[in-house]
C-alpha cells in the first residue's frame, strides 16, 4: 500500500500527498494549505498557513491542517510585483478568503518558490491555485522540474495546476512561476 503522506493546497494551495516509493496503494496522511494573501486579508481559516510577506528571501515554517506544526518550510526566493486580499473570485474550490487573496507577478518575471525539509523517500501531490476579477486571459505558468502545469486566473473558480508523484531533491521542491507568455493577453500571474 502507497502511504499517500501529503497534499499541500498552495492556493498557492499545495496539497502534500505523500507516498513512499516502495508502496503500491496511495493513502493520504496529511494535509497542508498555504494561503498567499495580504496582511489586510482574511485568514482561509485555522487549518490554513496564511502568508503575507512577499518579500524575497523569507522562510515560513508550516502546520498542518490539524494546525499541529511540522517540519516543513515554504521558502519564497524572490519578491513578487503586487498583492490583494480582495481581488480574486470568490466561490472557487476553497474558502472565499482564500479564493480572494493572492500575489501576483507582472510579465517577464519569475518567481520561484520552495518546499523546504520534505522527506526524499516520498512523493507529493502539489495544487497551485489563483483567482483574478478581471476579463481578460491572465495564464498562470507553472514549472516544476520538467513538468508544466497552468491555470487561467481570470474568473477562475475551479483551474489548478496540478503535479502529482513529485519526488524532492535534496528534501526540496522547487516551483517557478510565471505568466504564460504564449496564452496571456495581459501582463499578469496569480497565485493565491
Amino acid at each position: 500500500m502507497k502511504k499517500l503522506t501529503f497534499i499541500l493546497f498552495l492556493s498557492l494551495i499545495v496539497v502534500f500527498v505523500h507516498k513512499t516509493m516502495a508502496q503500491t496503494d496511495t493513502v493520504l496522511v496529511k494535509t497542508i494549505k498555504i494561503n498567499l494573501t495580504k496582511a489586510d486579508g482574511a485568514s482561509g481559516g485555522d487549518d490554513w498557513n496564511d502568508i503575507a510577506d512577499f518579500s524575497a528571501g523569507l522562510s515560513h515554517t508550516l502546520k498542518d491542517s490539524t494546525g499541529a506544526p511540522i517540519n516543513y518550510t515554504f521558502y519564497n526566493e524572490d519578491s513578487w510585483d503586487g498583492q490583494s486580499s480582495t481581488g480574486g473570485v470568490p466561490g472557487g474550490p476553497y474558502p472565499d478568503p482564500v479564493c480572494l487573496s493572492y500575489w501576483a507577478l507582472m510579465e517577464k518575471k519569475t518567481a520561484e518558490i520552495e518546499l523546504r525539509n520534505l522527506n526524499n523517500n516520498s512523493l507529493f501531490y502539489l495544487e497551485f491555485y489563483g483567482a483574478r476579477d478581471q476579463t481578460d486571459v491572465r495564464v498562470t505558468k507553472v514549472v516544476i522540474k520538467d513538468s508544466v502545469s497552468r491555470f487561467q486566473a481570470v474568473g477562475n473558480t475551479s483551474e489548478k495546476a496540478i503535479f502529482r508523484n513529485v519526488h524532492p531533491t535534496a528534501g526540496v521542491i522547487r516551483a517557478s512561476i510565471e505568466m504564460d507568455r504564449d496564452l496571456s493577453l495581459a501582463d499578469w500571474a496569480y497565485l493565491g
